[in-house]
């Protein structure tokens, strides 16, 4: 009988309880995080072609240029909001959480090697003047024989956004992305993250689309 009293002033000790205190995952108010969604999410398309696409654009004749690497164009950096590597990351925070801009800023910002010789070359680096005590940026300088990951433009369908629950300290949610290339159109489903920060709302995953050439075969081989 005592423990049957114990059970069931347990189970009414958490009923009592705030739902935040006895779950693992997060509460949060859906019309502000759908705001979000999709604010960050159009702001990171840019983004996305200057780290994973197109890129910056860069001048192919211009004193500054060294080796495999071109100075960027001026106006492709005004027109991108940005002049040096630290506005560039300073403007990637504002859309992706710390810890996921780390691992952008370490692909793009940073050469690799492997132990077998292979290396794999920064895609931007700042240029400084000569200046040793106060050296002051001069340019961005752009790796010219990147080739872009993305293929075609993608669109976003904002209707289909849908937050699909919490997880720990993220909210997860899906949207439907068609992504153009060479005429021909794809959709794409993509599961995003989100997850406040000190700073607000911002993407903890991936955004970008790309157009997937052997879907192409398989569609024509279902066909047939």
């Amino acid at each position: 009988m005592k423990i049957f009293k114990r059970t069931v002033a347990l189970v009414l000790l958490l009923a009592a309880l705030p739902l935040s205190l006895i779950s693992c995952n997060r509460r949060y108010d859906e019309e502000e995080v759908r705001a979000a969604a999709i604010k960050l999410i159009t702001a990171s398309a840019e983004l996305n072609q200057v780290y994973y696409g197109d890129g910056i654009r860069y001048l192919e004749n211009s004193s500054n240029n060294v080796s495999l690497y071109c100075e960027a164009d001026p106006v492709d950096l005004d027109r991108l909001g940005f002049s040096t590597i630290a506005e560039l990351k300073a403007k990637t925070k504002e859309v992706f959480s710390e810890a996921h801009a780390e691992t952008m800023f370490k692909g793009s910002f940073s050469g690799t090697f492997s132990q077998s010789g292979a290396s794999n070359m920064a895609r931007y680096y700042q240029k400084f003047d000569d200046n040793k005590a106060n050296p002051k940026p001069v340019c961005i300088m752009v790796l010219s024989t990147y080739e872009s990951l993305l293929k075609g433009d993608v669109t976003y369908d904002f209707d289909t956004l849908k937050l699909t629950g919490s997880e720990g300290e993220y909210v997860n949610a899906t949207i439907e992305a068609n992504v153009i290339y060479d005429g021909k159109t794809q959709k794409h489903t993509l599961n995003i993250r989100l997850i406040e920060e000190d700073s607000g709302w911002r993407l903890a995953s991936t955004t970008f689309a790309k157009y997937n050439e052997y879907q192409d075969i398989y569609d024509e081989l279902q066909k047939g």
